[in-house]
């Protein structure tokens, strides 16, 4: 017991509370913050209609933004008292940051115009069938998306990752949130699970050399929009979208 106390004793109290702290909300966000948990229990009573597999979604990402963003942020502010620019809220090396996004926005093109011809990603996206049906609607739905993957990469890769290398070392905050953002991508298709360790790997190390999540956020959320876009032209789907 003395050599647990001790080993207890000897642990980064803060970084615990975060790593646990972390592991907490997101276990709130799969469970509450999931489309089913609003269809079952908010949807009846909203009467929403054709709207109502939207709005799901939008409550997930509203979920995501209090639990992912604005929780964090807080305590991050206040209890932690630390500054914004060290989770990556800023330009850091913009130079860098805007090659690597432009690059890689040309290098995934072909990438996700294969993926997007697969059943399984066809069966996937667009998350919300009603944003094929006109431009309208299909912009207005990628800025839905745009709020989530602000979140997103705000808590994986700015406040797990840069917040918290200093206390867990760089390996130890980057094995961190790739862990946890691979594990959140279970149930999605099966390639896009694999590739979110690959991604999660290349994505934490250029939050490290761009000391920024800014970049990645811009590109996650262009994957996003792509993916959509490509699913409903090979799908047969973008009538909507047609003049």
């Amino acid at each position: 017991m003395r050599a647990l106390h001790s080993m207890v004793a000897g642990l980064d109290r803060k970084a615990l509370a975060v790593v646990a702290g972390g592991c907490a909300l997101l276990g709130v966000y799969v469970y509450q913050g999931h489309p089913d948990f609003f269809l079952r229990w908010l949807a009846p009573t909203l009467a929403l209609g054709a709207w109502e597999p939207w709005a799901a979604q939008c409550w997930q990402y509203a979920v995501a933004v209090v639990l992912m963003l604005a929780a964090p942020l807080a305590w991050w502010r206040w209890g932690e008292r630390g500054q914004l620019a060290s989770l990556g809220m800023g330009l850091g090396d913009a130079r860098f940051g805007l090659r690597f996004t432009a690059a890689a926005m040309v290098v995934l093109i072909p990438v996700l115009w294969i993926n997007a011809g697969s059943a399984e990603f066809q069966a996937e996206y667009p998350l919300v069938a009603l944003s094929g049906a006109s431009w309208r609607h299909f912009l207005a739905w990628q800025l839905c998306y745009a709020v989530y993957y602000f979140a997103w990469e705000f808590f994986f890769r700015g406040f797990l990752q840069l917040g918290m290398k200093a206390r867990l070392g760089v390996m130890g905050a980057l094995a961190l949130q790739l862990s946890a953002s691979t594990l959140l991508h279970i149930g999605k298709p099966q390639g896009e699970t694999m590739a979110a360790v690959g991604a999660g790997l290349v994505f934490g190390l250029v939050a490290l050399r761009a000391r920024s999540f800014l970049y990645l956020f811009l590109l996650h959320w262009y994957v996003g929009c792509l993916t959509d876009l490509f699913c409903l032209i090979r799908s047969g789907s973008a009538q909507g979208l047609l003049p």
